[in-house]
């Protein structure tokens, strides 16, 4: 494996990520929870592959003489101007996919609050219409039972 070749194979994994992180935006915008579910297995073996990619490329880099950071590969590319492309092309993909991940974070906030609101909604007119509780009581009796014991 060359260097050249080790950013092309995460250029390409990170790419693939992107790719599902916008199906997995899609699902979530139309709620398709069986889609998600589905998707989860492609994601789960693109991470590790993005995860293998990164430890190559940073073999390489090694081997190259460069430590993994970005400092030494922007001085690196400087004098090879061949692979500069491709490194920027990386660092673009990985900045994209980066935000949209983090966009996909905040809209699964966003519905996992609005279903807990509607979750403590539901167990809030549950106790009020006197449902019974595992305990075999309506919340209406177990009020009524501290209020007489209360008394």
């Amino acid at each position: 494996m060359t260097l050249r070749t080790a950013i092309e194979d995460q250029l390409f994994a990170i790419e693939s990520l992107e790719a599902l992180l916008l199906q997995e935006r899609a699902m979530l915008i139309s709620a398709d929870a069986n889609g998600i579910v589905d998707l989860l297995a492609h994601k789960d073996d693109a991470l590790a592959e993005v995860s293998r990619c990164a430890q190559d490329l940073g073999r390489e880099l090694v081997a190259s003489g460069l430590p993994a950071d970005g400092q030494a590969i922007e001085r690196h590319l400087a004098i090879t101007p061949e692979l500069q492309d491709n490194w920027r092309r990386l660092r673009s993909t990985m900045d994209r996919t980066r935000s949209t991940n983090a966009a996909n974070g905040r809209l699964i906030s966003q519905r996992l609050q609005a279903t807990t609101a509607r979750l403590d909604a539901l167990r809030g007119a549950a106790m009020r219409t006197g449902v019974y509780n595992p305990s075999g009581r309506s919340g209406d009796s177990q009020s009524a039972s501290r209020m007489i014991a209360s008394a």
